[in-house]
């Protein structure tokens, strides 16, 4: 296991170094085998959430990048055909269970929905939670497990304490995700852009 880390880390690495200080051509082959390396783990990854959901998920992750060129006009619009495509192999009966269908179903009408009002001015509170929502996708979790944690039995506690313990942990949960963007996200993106610039006038 130690190995494969290595290797993995190694290539990765690698690519990495190529994309940022090689030419055009470098960089595309040193993109595409960061690209490799990380389809390759999912196609062999056996814990959860699996290789066809994880490949399903990392799919659904970059819809969002594909709809976006094509609508600054980068793609034409018979992409966005391909797309489509990516909700209905997700609620695939025989490949998902029916909860995974309806978290796939509710996940895609949200976008849908975003997508429909994306020409609308929305609510800056709104806007924040957009902003921090990588943060949100990270930290969760781990709030959850600590909650279950102390709290093994949530059901033998009155409701009440439960709702207070809620409003508890979205609070902290926010609060946390504002201090990591602002201290590691957005520090983050302005190295990667501060790299790719240097890289670009090299």
């Amino acid at each position: 296991m130690l190995t494969v880390v290595v290797v993995v880390t190694a290539v990765l690495a690698a690519g990495l170094a190529v994309v940022l200080r090689g030419g055009r051509r470098v960089r595309q082959v040193g993109a595409v085998a960061i690209a490799g390396t990380i389809l390759l783990l999912l196609a062999v990854n056996q814990s959860y959430p699996g290789p066809w959901q994880g490949l399903f998920i990392l799919a659904t992750m970059f819809a969002g990048t594909a709809l976006y060129r094509v609508e600054t006009g980068q793609f034409g619009h018979r992409h966005i055909a391909w797309v489509a495509l990516i909700p209905l192999a997700g609620l695939w009966p025989a490949r998902a269970e029916l909860g995974s269908q309806l978290a796939i179903a509710a996940a895609w009408l949200t976008f849908a929905a975003g997508m429909a009002l994306r020409h609308r001015t929305m609510p800056s509170w709104l806007t924040w939670l957009g902003l921090v929502s990588y943060s949100i996708y990270l930290l969760h979790p781990l709030l959850l497990e600590s909650v279950e944690f102390f709290l093994p039995d949530p059901s033998a506690v009155p409701v009440a304490v439960r709702l207070t313990l809620l409003v508890a942990v979205y609070t902290v949960l926010l609060g946390l995700c504002a201090l990591t963007w602002r201290w590691v996200e957005l520090p983050a993106q302005l190295l990667g852009r501060h790299l790719i610039s240097q890289a670009d006038h090299a």
